[in-house]
């Protein structure tokens, strides 16, 4: 199997199953230093991870770890697919998320289209509006991204 590695410019990564994936290379951060190439990728849940796209994730892009920030109750509705050599971190970040999952599972059909539906609800808006000053805000969250600053310079 060949594997082609991340064209030079693009963010995205297209993997198999795996969603919503990007490379943070050349990121430019404080004083002007940029992010090394294949140092970080960012997607969503592992869970649907194709075989191939384990062997992306090991062969080609070396991960080592994993940082889940997903709620406990998140990871029991779609637990990451394990990977060879990977060490994997659960971090969550909030209790906003697994309030939305509460709320969702309780719509029939596709989990999909139940976002689409909650996102149309006064509730779907104001959880979007206020997720993230509720993140940067609530000291549990920062304590939690103070963990997952000191993996990073581990």
């Amino acid at each position: 199997m060949a594997l082609s590695p991340i064209p030079q410019g693009e963010r995205y990564i297209n993997f198999e199953r795996i969603t919503n994936a990007r490379h943070l290379n050349g990121m430019v951060g404080a004083e002007g230093r940029k992010v090394r190439d294949n140092c970080f990728i960012r997607c969503s849940t592992l869970s649907k991870a194709s075989d191939v796209d384990v062997d992306r994730i090991r062969l080609l892009y070396h991960v080592a770890t994993v940082i889940d920030f997903r709620t406990d109750f998140e990871r029991e509705l779609a637990p990451d697919r394990k990977i060879r050599n990977v060490e994997f971190f659960e971090l969550p970040v909030s209790d906003e998320n697994g309030k939305l999952w509460m709320q969702l599972i309780e719509y029939p059909g596709d989990p999909v289209d139940a976002l689409v539906h909650f996102s149309k609800t006064e509730e779907g808006h104001r959880m979007a509006r206020n997720f993230y000053q509720v993140t940067v805000a609530d000291k549990g969250c920062q304590e939690t991204y103070g963990r997952f600053f000191d993996l990073l310079l581990d």
